[in-house]
This record gives C-alpha cells, structure tokens and sequence, in this order.
C-alpha cells in the first residue's frame, strides 16, 4: 500500500515536472539554452515531498513491525537491564520514534532520489531539442517527441484525472526504497540503545522462492551479532540488497535457545 500511494505522489509531481519542462522547452532555441535547460526549485520540492513522507511512513511501519518482533522474543531467566525491561514493557505505547540520524536518512534520500529523477527526466529532453536544433525541426515535431521521450513517466489517469497506473520505473523506485526505509526503520528498533542485552543477535532472512538471487540464497540464516561488520560493510550485508530486495532481518533474544547455543559456541572457542 504505502508503495502505491508513493508512487502515485511521485507520478502526480514528475508529470507536473515534464509540464512545466515542456513549456521551458519551448523557448530553448539555441544551444546554450538547451544546456542550461534545468526544473525549477519549486518543481523539485514538489517532486521532494512525496518521496520524503514515504520515507518516514515506511520507517515507521518497519518500527512498529520491529516493536511488536521484539515484544514476542522469549525472555526466560536471562538476566538484561532494568532500561531494556522498562522499554520491553513500554514498546507498544513509545509509537515510532524518529531521532535526528532518521531524519537526515530521509532528507538525503529523498534528495538524492528527486536528483536523480529529475536528471533523467532533463537528459531526455535535451536529447530531443538538440536533434531539433540540428535538424531544424517544427514545434508541433519537437512537442510530439518530448511527449514520446518522457512518456514512460507520465502516468495513466481515469476520467476525473486520478492516478490509476503509476509508470513502472517510479513505482521500482518506491517500492525499493521503501523496503530500505523499512529495513532501516527495523534496524534502529533492534539496536535500540535502551534495549541492550536483549536482542543479542540478528539472523538474514530470505524468501526462498524462484525470485531469489543465488547470494540472497546463500545468506538465508546467517546469524551474526548487532555489531558484525557484515552489517556495515563494505559490501554492506544489510537488507534489503537491491532492487526488488524482499529479505529482513529477524531479532533473536538472548534467552533463546540458539542464542545461549551460540554464545556457548564463541565462548569455547575463546577459551581454546
């Protein structure tokens, strides 16, 4: 839901963009013009919005999903601190929680993503006015082949105008990231400071599917602590790992069985 909702928002404010690039289009007559063809500020804010909002929704869908995760892990006799018991108990009532690290994830994504969109979209159209200046083409010409350059962006509407087939490449683009700002939503719930002690280990989860690429394949079950340079990176291990990504990370308590098995594992290894 929140990706087709996004990629509506964005297809509303790319066709708002391509409009008002069209009528700048226009009065590009001469080479340097088309160089310097760019959106304006109030285009790229508008295109900025939506993919910000559906940024910060997805980061807290994937906080909530992570609270309620955590709440159901076994406890057992395992002995944490009083702040991960005290935040335990209060999880469902916190609601999400978004700290200034989020909030720059949002802001940076958001601006790199309408960058990067935007881009693609002028590239495009100054592909088509330079073959215009070239080949001294009629308006009526140029407008035909904007149109068709640009088309794959512009969505298909219903009779009162609403959204009802957002293009395919803006609807990639919001499902992925997304899924990544629910990941990172997920993330920031399991390494919750106040939760320390608790969740002592993360495992990679796949949907083992014919869908799933053979590397996602071959991380399924990985188990590694938090703090593991696997999540870090370089290459960063952390889900979701490219476009259409539908792996997670699963929390494992300290009072798990696995856990302690684990734990018991490194332990003896120390010590050898």
């Amino acid at each position: 839901r929140l990706a087709a909702e996004a990629g509506a928002n964005m297809a509303d404010a790319v066709a708002g963009l391509i409009t008002d690039l069209t009528r700048r289009a226009a009065n590009a007559t001469t080479a340097p013009l088309v160089r310097g063809l760019d959106a304006s500020a109030v285009r790229r804010n508008v295109l900025k919005r939506p993919v910000e909002q559906a940024l910060r929704n997805g980061y807290l869908v994937g906080q909530r999903q992570a609270a309620r995760e955590v709440q159901q892990l076994p406890r057992g006799q395992v002995t944490f601190s009083e702040q991960a018991e005290t935040t335990l108990m209060a999880m469902q009532q916190r609601g999400g929680l978004v700290g200034a690290r989020a909030q720059s994830f949002f802001t940076n994504k958001a601006f790199w993503i309408t960058g990067n969109l935007v881009d693609d979209v002028l590239k495009r159209a100054q592909v088509v006015l330079f073959n215009a200046l070239k080949q001294d083409k009629t308006p009526g010409q140029v407008g035909y082949e904007l149109d068709q350059a640009l088309a794959e962006y512009l969505p298909e509407r219903d009779a009162i105008g609403r959204v009802v087939n957002v293009p395919a490449r803006l609807e990639t683009i919001a499902r992925t990231n997304i899924a990544e700002a629910v990941n990172e939503g997920r993330w920031a719930t399991f390494t919750d400071p106040d939760l320390e002690g608790f969740v002592t280990f993360l495992r990679y989860s796949a949907v083992l599917d014919s869908r799933t690429r053979e590397t996602h394949r071959a991380w399924d079950g990985v188990t590694l602590p938090p703090n593991h340079p696997a999540w870090f990176g370089p290459p960063d291990e952390r889900p979701p790992n490219g476009f259409g990504c539908r792996c997670v990370l699963i929390p494992i308590s300290a009072a798990d069985a696995e856990a302690q098995e684990i734990l018991l594992c490194i332990q003896t290894q120390t010590t050898i």
